[in-house]
């Protein structure tokens, strides 16, 4: 089975470089042959893609391994393909949400793809309500969200197999084995997204910056060593989470962050001023038990496996 990867985050920060890194392992390990990787950001594709023609694809193909594997035998034919060899996977995260240009150009080629009778699957996705008629419009055969808000947006979609799951950065593949990069203070600021109403609330605290700037199993490890982590990060509280240290978290630009939190069911409190920093700064301190359990539940958690995605290579009736 041909996989086509959409919305790579693999360029991103940490976070977004481990989750990608979780789902093309899992596409591998479940024996999907990965052929193209779009990354995050951009609205084109290459011509052999315009239009989602599965004949023009696997001519592409062929042609690709024509030229890797040298001239072909005299006589020799490739075997016929079908349509359903193909499936489109796409990374969800930082994107489908808010009817932004970007997540409507996805969506728009998820559409495109579906129609021509290839697999689509849309996972590690945040959703709102603002993307319904788009989504509606797609075949899906996969669509993994990870938050239960999100996940209630699927239901009057069409889809095959849908699951609610962690962050795909939650992978012990990605996030363990990490060596600290240092010895932090015991407050640490990360950073907060900057389409957010509480974006730079950060800036008035002097605490030491940390952000996800290197590995992501290193980012884990560093943050063991300090006491509380100040973050507006979606990927800094996942961090923190793993990490089993408390954290304060501010919103992000979706409803990400206490969403994930309102999953846990633990009465963390999230800051959304420079005063409730403070606030939500000393009663973490206060209450290290809390973020133990938050811990143990982000463990407990599943998260995109090849289990997963094996549906997408079973052969039609």
């Amino acid at each position: 089975m041909k996989a086509i990867f959409l919305n790579d985050t693999s360029t991103g920060h940490a976070g977004s470089v481990a989750a990608s890194q979780s789902i093309l392992g899992a596409l591998r390990r479940a024996g999907f042959d990965v052929v193209y990787r779009h990354h995050v950001g951009s609205q084109r594709l290459p011509k052999w893609l315009d239009g989602w023609s599965p004949s023009r694809i696997h001519k592409h193909l062929r042609q690709r391994a024509s030229v890797a594997d040298g001239p072909r035998l005299l006589g020799h034919r490739q075997p016929e393909r079908h349509k359903s060899d193909l499936c489109v996977v796409c990374h969800g995260e930082g994107t489908l949400h808010g009817n932004s240009p970007r997540a409507a150009w996805l969506l728009s080629q998820l559409q495109l793809a579906s129609q021509k009778g290839l697999r689509v699957a849309l996972v590690n996705t945040l959703l709102d309500s603002t993307l319904r008629s788009k989504l509606k419009a797609v075949r899906w055969h996969l669509l993994a969200t990870r938050d239960p808000l999100s996940h209630s947006q699927t239901k009057s979609l069409r889809v095959q197999e849908r699951h609610l799951l962690a962050d795909s950065c939650a992978d012990p593949r990605v996030w363990e084995g990490g060596e600290p990069l240092c010895e932090l203070p015991p407050v640490v600021r990360g950073f907060t997204h900057p389409s957010s109403r509480c974006h730079g609330i950060l800036d008035k605290h002097d605490y030491v910056r940390f952000g996800l700037h290197a590995p992501f199993r290193d980012v884990v490890a560093t943050l063991r060593t300090c006491k509380v982590y100040l973050t507006g990060q979606h990927h800094g509280v996942y961090a923190a989470g793993l990490a089993g240290i408390p954290f304060v978290p501010i919103p992000s630009n979706t409803h990400k962050i206490g969403a994930l939190i309102r999953w846990s069911g633990l009465d963390i409190p999230i800051a959304k001023t420079h005063e409730q920093v403070k606030e939500c700064l000393r009663w973490a301190l206060d209450h290290p038990d809390i973020y133990r359990q938050f811990h143990r539940w982000l463990l407990q958690q599943p998260y995109l496996t090849e289990q997963h995605l094996l549906p997408l290579a079973e052969p039609t009736a």
